[in-house]
């Protein structure tokens, strides 16, 4: 299963991934274009294995952005509860953003 975390710079989407995976919070911004982590989870008899990918949401990276928004099984959109713009101008470049790599 593929999982991609997308939202504004500087929400935490890396923080997120990492707390997920490790169990720890970080507070310094990394400056990385992309993370990847694999984990594992069991669900009743089931072991489910995730590849979680965050990727930069500047424009600069929207051609590298595409084909992983393809290959997502699930886009989580993060947003920050003090800023509202990630949000209010997060949300409709995200979601647009999507529509244009799945129809192509």
């Amino acid at each position: 299963m593929s999982i991609l975390l997308l939202g504004s710079p500087g929400v935490g989407c890396r923080a997120l991934v990492k707390r997920f995976v490790q169990g720890a919070f970080v507070e310094e911004r990394s400056e990385d274009i992309s993370t990847r982590a694999l984990h594992e989870v069991r669900h009743g008899n089931h072991e489910v294995r995730m590849a979680i990918l965050t990727h930069s949401t500047f424009p600069i990276h929207l051609k590298k952005r595409k084909p992983l928004i393809r290959e997502a099984n699930i886009i989580m959109l993060v947003f920050s509860v003090l800023d509202k713009n990630s949000f209010s101008t997060g949300l409709p470049l995200f979601i647009n953003e999507a529509k244009d790599a799945l129809a192509k």
